[in-house]
């Protein structure tokens, strides 16, 4: 899979397409929970053509795949008559998250890994409707300049600083806002409060900003816990509210869960370029949704980040900020965008949800994919 055609292939199914037909899968693991969810959700969509394959011992003609891979992969293929309608009889009887899917096609899987920090925490409870109460270990807490953090127990959301892999600097951040006039040591950072991470790796004396914040949550003998929240550079700004991912996160899943419209994805623009700014919320769900349903989240929504804000209720108050807008995408429209940063050579493991439209690129994406 891993040839000059990389943005060409379908990842998804070719990893469902090998992992099916092996009954004694142990384990599910990628670099980010939410791989692990889409791959699930492209299962839920394409079990009938997975099955297909697997009776034939075939890689349909419909699945994106270079010819010259697709002939060395359909040599490590036969056909499994019996496996496809032992999963077939799985499917069929549904993906309800009250008989877990995961379980019932790989009888031996154990655990899930992958990170699951800040916004991707989401998806880890999300992934629960395939996998049931499966431990899923997070893989802590890294990035190209070096793995930092690991964490200690099953299913946590924190991890341990590794002081001995980089060397750490702690911007103290207060209000959405970092004093950078000086940093912090490891054995200065207070529990409960925020910080910008900075850090020096071994391969040269550069120290690396890279804009992510998180929180200390406690310690594991000296090294701090902490939890991954946000990007610096991910809020939403228009006035002077500084609306945070988490805040948003928070506050899309009140309204979710308020108003019984789950979603498979969110996305959240901030509108300073009509004579009304307000926050519009574009959500992608499997539900089927109408007039009514799109009022009352965005309702629901705008409720939520005035609960969760004190400086956007501020701005609500005084009518400087209208009420948030709601709009429904096509399904798929997240998949699709995946697919489009991956043509681009985007590696997988860097496509993040996109929680905030930051850029014309994803604004044009986003909106044009709006259910009209």
């Amino acid at each position: 899979m891993f040839c000059n055609e990389a943005a060409k292939i379908d990842g998804q199914y070719l990893l469902l397409r090998f992992g099916l037909p092996n009954r004694n899968v142990s384990y599910i693991g990628g670099m980010i929970i939410t791989l692990t969810y889409s791959m699930f959700t492209y299962l839920e969509d394409n079990w009938q053509l997975l099955c297909d394959d697997i009776e034939k011992g075939i890689i349909s003609d419909s699945v994106n795949v270079p010819d010259d891979l697709r002939k060395k992969l359909a040599r490590k293929l036969k056909a499994d008559p019996k496996r496809a309608a032992e999963l077939r009889r799985e499917f069929e009887k549904g993906f309800d998250a009250s008989d877990p899917i995961a379980r019932r096609i790989w009888p031996n899987l154990d655990w899930v890994y992958g990170m699951m920090g800040s916004s991707i925490a989401v998806y880890a409870d999300k992934v629960r409707k395939y996998i049931g109460d499966m431990p899923i270990h997070g893989i802590g807490y890294g990035a190209s300049e070096g793995y930092s953090a690991m964490p200690v127990e099953m299913n946590a959301k924190d991890a341990v600083l590794l002081p001995r892999s980089e060397f750490f600097e702690f911007i103290p951040r207060k209000d959405g806002v970092s004093d950078d006039s000086h940093t912090l040591l490891l054995d200065e950072v207070v529990v409960g409060e925020e910080y910008e991470l900075v850090k020096t790796n071994p391969s040269g004396f550069w120290r690396y900003r890279l804009g992510d914040v998180i929180k200390v949550t406690g310690f594991y003998n000296n090294s701090p816990r902490i939890q991954f929240l946000y990007r610096a550079n991910v809020t939403i700004n228009l006035i002077d509210e500084k609306t945070t991912q988490s805040m948003l996160d928070l506050s899309i899943d009140e309204a979710t869960q308020a108003t019984g419209i789950p979603y498979t994805g969110y996305s959240v623009w901030g509108d300073n370029e009509s004579e009304d700014i307000k926050y519009v919320l574009l959500v992608e769900t499997d539900k089927e949704v109408g007039e009514e349903d799109r009022k009352a989240l965005a309702e629901a929504f705008d409720k939520a980040l005035i609960g969760n804000n004190s400086e956007y209720i501020r701005y609500r108050m005084s009518n400087t900020l209208k009420t948030a807008e709601c709009h429904f995408l096509e399904k798929g429209t997240y998949g699709e965008w995946r697919k489009k940063l991956q043509a681009q050579g985007k590696s997988t493991n860097q496509i993040k949800p996109v929680t905030v439209i930051n850029t014309p690129e994803k604004k044009e994406f986003f909106f044009s994919h709006i259910v009209k």
